[in-house]
This record gives C-alpha cells, sequence and structure tokens, in this order.
C-alpha cells in the first residue's frame, strides 16, 4: 500500500473517531421535519414522488437530487414495523446521520486528493485535509441531518474540482489529457448545482485555484470555464424564479447591504480563526446588525482581510488563492442579494473550508520546522477535540437549543423549539412563556406566532388564537401554514365565509397540503357547497389514505348529497380504520386544526 493510500485511512478513522456519536443521533427540530421526517413525499418514498422533486421546487428550493438522495435514504430508514402513513416520525435517524458522516469522509478524501494535485505533497496535504475533516466549524454540516445537502453537493463540487484542475494541469504541462475529464467535471457541477443552489460560485473557485495555484493564464483559465456558465446562470435564474420573498428582518436599504455583507464575512472569518460559540441559530439577520453600532464597524475586519490579500497577491499567490476561495465559498449568503431568512450558520462554509484546508496546507509546505510541525498539530487536535465536544449538543432539539438559550437568550428560534416540548411534557404554562419570549425577541417571524396561536387554540382560546394566526400572515404573505391555521381556527370558532378564503390561499401556496384540503371541505359544506365539498375530501383520502376522518367526512357529505352507496363504502372505511362513525355523525364536519 502506497504512503497516500495509508494517510487516506488515516483520515477516515480522523473522522470517525471526531464525529464517532454522529450516527446515534436524532433528529432535531431545526428544518429536519419539513425537510425529511414530517415530509409527505417520503410516506412512503415512490418514484412518483421522486419526480415530482424534479418538476418543480420544495420548501422554497430547487434541489432535486438531493431530494432524491434523501428518498432512497427513507427507504432504508423506515423502522421495523412502522406505518410510514400515519407514524408521527417512522424513520430511523441513524442512516440520515451515518449518510452526512460518509459523505464527508468521502469528501476529506477528495480534498487530499486535490491538495496534491495542487503541488502540495503528502503531508502537507494530510494537514489540510485533517483541518477539512476536524475544524468545528464543519460539525453543523456533519451532525445537521438537514446540512446533507450541503456534505452532499460538496461532494459533487469536489469531484468537479478534481477533475478539471486535472485537466488543466495537464494541459499546462503539455500532456496529452483525456477530454472526458473535462466531461466529467461539467458534469459533475451540474449535479452540485442541482444538489444545492449556492454551487452556482464553483466555476470562480476553479479559476481562482487554476490561476492562483496551477498559475495558468486567468484568460485561458476563464475560456476553459465559460461553459460552466451555462448551469450557473439556470441554478441563479432558478433561484430567483422560486423566490418566496423576504421577512421583514431581511429588509434594509440597499446602500446597508454592503455593512451587512461585511459583518457576514467578518463573522465567517471569525469562525474560521476563533471557532468558540458555534450555535443553531445566531439570530443575527440583516435588521438586527443594522440596528446595532457594530453593524457599521465589523466591516472592517472583512476589509482588512481583503486588502492584505491584495498585498499578498505577488508574493504568496497560493494563500492569495486560498482566501479567495474561502470568501467566494460564503458569498452568496453575504447578503448583497437579499434572501429570504437570512441568519449566518456554519454550514455554509464547508466549502469555504476548501481554502483553509490549501491554507494550511501551505503553511505545512513551506515552514516544515519542527517548532511548526508541533503547533499544526496542537491545532488539529484542539480542532477535533472542540468537534467531538461541539457535536455532541445535536444529540437532540432541546440540548441543542438548551445551549442555544445559554449563548443568546434573545433567540426566538431556540424559545420557540423549546417551547414546543415544554408544550409535549404538558408545562403549558412554560410553552407560553417560551413562545412570548419569541415574539419579543423578533415579532417578525412566522412560526413563534403560529406555535403560540396553536397553544391558544387548542387552550380554547379562540380569539387570542386568531390575533397571533393574523400577525403571522401579516408576516408573511406567502406562508401556506400561516393561511391554513388561520383558516383553520376560524373554521373551528364558527365562521366557515371567513374561513374559506385563507384556506383557498393556503392552497394556492401548497396544493399538496391535505389538510388544508380536508378543512376547506368542511367550510364548503358548512356554507351548502356539498359538491364542492366532496372533491376536497376526496382529495384527502388519496393524499392520507391512513386519515379515518377524510373517509367520513367524505361519506358524510355523499349521503348529504345523496348518493348512498359511495357513501357507505367511504363510511366503512373510515370504521376499518377505527373510528367511532356513530359519534362523528352526532356533530358532523368536525375541524382538524
Amino acid at each position: 500500500m502506497q504512503r497516500h493510500h495509508l494517510i487516506g485511512l488515516g483520515l477516515i478513522v480522523l473522522v470517525a473517531v471526531t464525529f464517532f456519536e454522529v450516527p446515534q443521533m436524532d433528529f432535531v427540530d431545526w428544518d429536519d421535519p419539513g425537510y425529511i421526517f414530517d415530509n409527505a413525499h417520503y410516506r412512503p418514498p415512490s418514484l412518483e414522488n421522486v419526480l415530482d422533486f424534479w418538476r418543480r421546487p420544495a420548501l422554497g428550493h430547487y434541489i432535486p437530487l438531493t431530494h432524491t438522495a434523501w428518498a432512497g435514504l427513507a427507504a432504508i430508514a423506515i423502522s421495523p414495523g412502522a406505518d410510514v402513513t400515519r407514524d408521527m416520525q417512522p424513520f430511523n435517524p441513524g442512516v440520515f446521520h451515518a449518510a452526512n458522516l460518509v459523505m464527508h469522509a468521502a469528501n476529506v478524501l477528495l480534498v487530499f486528493g486535490l491538495l496534491r494535485l495542487l503541488g502540495m505533497g503528502n503531508w502537507p496535504s494530510a494537514a489540510g485535509a485533517a483541518l477539512f475533516a476536524v475544524h468545528p466549524a464543519q460539525v453543523e454540516a456533519v451532525a445537521w441531518a438537514t446540512a446533507f445537502k450541503d456534505v452532499f453537493s460538496g461532494f459533487f463540487a469536489l469531484l468537479a474540482l478534481w477533475h478539471f484542475l486535472a485537466w488543466a494541469r495537464a494541459k499546462s504541462e503539455e500532456r496529452p489529457v483525456p477530454r472526458w475529464r473535462y466531461g466529467v467535471a461539467l458534469v459533475c457541477f451540474t449535479l452540485a448545482v442541482l444538489s444545492k443552489q449556492t454551487m452556482v460560485v464553483l466555476p470562480a473557485i476553479a479559476l481562482a485555484l487554476d490561476v492562483g495555484v496551477l498559475r495558468r493564464p486567468w484568460r485561458r483559465s476563464a475560456v476553459a470555464l465559460a461553459p460552466w456558465l451555462a448551469p450557473a446562470l439556470v441554478g441563479a435564474l432558478t433561484t430567483i424564479w422560486i423566490d418566496v420573498g423576504l421577512l421583514p428582518g431581511d429588509r434594509v436599504a440597499w446602500w446597508q447591504r454592503l455593512f451587512v455583507a461585511g459583518d457576514s464575512l467578518a463573522f465567517y472569518l471569525g469562525k474560521l480563526f476563533v471557532p468558540i460559540r458555534q450555535m443553531a441559530h445566531y439570530g443575527r439577520n440583516p435588521a438586527v446588525v443594522v440596528q446595532q453600532w457594530w453593524g457599521y464597524v465589523t466591516w472592517l475586519a472583512a476589509a482588512a482581510f481583503i486588502a492584505l490579500l491584495v498585498l499578498m497577491r505577488r508574493r504568496t499567490p497560493e494563500l492569495v488563492a486560498a482566501g479567495a476561495v474561502f470568501i467566494v465559498g460564503v458569498s452568496p449568503v453575504l447578503g448583497l442579494v437579499p434572501y429570504y431568512n437570512q441568519d449566518p450558520g456554519t454550514r455554509y462554509m464547508y466549502m469555504s473550508m476548501v481554502g483553509a484546508a490549501l491554507a494550511f496546507a501551505w503553511v505545512a509546505r513551506r515552514r516544515p520546522l519542527r517548532p511548526m510541525t508541533y503547533a499544526m498539530v496542537a491545532v488539529l487536535a484542539l480542532c477535533a477535540a472542540d468537534s467531538t465536544l461541539e457535536s455532541f449538543y445535536w444529540h437532540g432539539s432541546v440540548p441543542l437549543f438548551e445551549r442555544n438559550l445559554e449563548l443568546n437568550p434573545r433567540s426566538w428560534a431556540a424559545h420557540s423549539v423549546l417551547g414546543k416540548y415544554a408544550g409535549a411534557r404538558g408545562d403549558l404554562a412554560v410553552a407560553e412563556a417560551h413562545y412570548r419570549a419569541a415574539i419579543e425577541a423578533d415579532p417578525d417571524q412566522v412560526v413563534p406566532h403560529l406555535d403560540l396561536g396553536t397553544l391558544l387554540l387548542n387552550s380554547g382560546r379562540t380569539e387570542e388564537a386568531v390575533e397571533h394566526f393574523r400577525a403571522a400572515v401579516a408576516v408573511n404573505d406567502l406562508h401556506a401554514m400561516a393561511h391554513y391555521s388561520l383558516g383553520a381556527a376560524l373554521l373551528q370558532d364558527g365562521r366557515p365565509r371567513e374561513a374559506l378564503p385563507e384556506l383557498q390561499r393556503a392552497l394556492e401556496l401548497a396544493p399538496d397540503m391535505w389538510k388544508a384540503h380536508y378543512n376547506l371541505g368542511v367550510a364548503l359544506q358548512d356554507l351548502g357547497e356539498t359538491d364542492a365539498a366532496i372533491e376536497h375530501f376526496r382529495v384527502v383520502t388519496e393524499a392520507a389514505p391512513g386519515y379515518a376522518l377524510g373517509y367520513a367526512a367524505l361519506g358524510l357529505a355523499l349521503r348529504e348529497a345523496g348518493r348512498e352507496d359511495e357513501a357507505r363504502r367511504a363510511l366503512n372505511q373510515s370504521r376499518w380504520l377505527g373510528l367511532d362513525v356513530d359519534l362523528l355523525e352526532q356533530a358532523p364536519g368536525a375541524p382538524e386544526p
């Protein structure tokens, strides 16, 4: 076995030891429900459901390849004996977490190979790949199931860079080079964009490495990368097309975006050099930044970093290339172009860490002195230990957000999640206090209003609930669940005519929301439009065949329309599913909030 093979094996062991707890982790209530275990497309996963991801965007993103991979993992992860259509959480989270870990290990090997290709040598490349493997900024991407899209897209992006730079190096050395490598690189880049849209910046990363490290003329490199602009442009336009709008906290004046972008870059540089106080939610949206005095100062750190790169461009082009890779990697999320629910997160640094790995490898190659070697080993050991400790917090929602609340007491997300778990334990007063604290921390967030509204509705405080659901709609008129919740509350309060437009709006925004179809059917039936109600109830029975109340509502509506044979079949199906239809008939059309 050759030396680089042994080093690669050692890097895999390093990843496994550092993140040994990851496969044992649970899902967290932070995008995992919507993207994975509560996603109707995986209940059950099917070819038709997968194709639906390729036909249209989901949850404000067009990442069909990632959803296809998740569908495959969901098929494997169904727990023995679980009813995937009815159980609250039918999947084994370990399968999804193991996939994150495997993809990260594969990416570490690709970074090692990429650094060797760039001429860093075996041991310096090993040092750079080790930093990429265990830096605490990588914990979020590795330990969070939803962040699979970061490591998955990173895999294709790194493959694209490896093949392109191998092709470019052979061209610069005037060696024969197979054309298929360039073709594979272009295909891998396209797959990366289909896995996560922020990968549209990959051509700029490839240009920085080609020009700064391989020293090819920039015009030649730009011409070679010109075909990459087609997938990049399609990805960028798709992102604009499916934009779901901005929250109030995302909106700042155009000139303030420069300060927001500078603050964001300073934030990511801070997490690179001093990776402490990691958390899931920082609450650092653009409105918060521009309301604080430091929001107009932190950009100086980013400006100093860029100025340093400019001054070093002739003496150390490799380091300048590394810095450029870091900046380009996070550029889509800096805020120069505003986007929905902007808040920093270290998962966005995943591809940027390739730049950090290159810089670390360059230092190891240029300064192979024993004291420097000891210092670099100590840095890697500290990073690995910190990453292991940080990963423990991702074991579940409660430890993750209790820690988040300790570090940031004004985190609306932490209050919202902890309130949900308090409510599940029956501590309704504690849950309400958390929800109100979340709203106080950031009144322009939809989720806390929805959570508090739901708690109030279930407690019989309907008018208060309606107020919060209206507030959620006011914050974001494009939020389907906000309209649905308002409509369901109005319906439960005996106001079907007011509920009707809200439920119709929810279905405009989310046509697959079968509960909205159910409630809309109830509202229509209450208003005497039985035939229209029947059509919506049929959609419910097709979308949720295990939902007994859907068959019961359909049966009662069919009976009202005089279609006794069809009604009998639907009511028998609801009985077979365990519903006492006789009791339901005493209060037909009970809404589902």
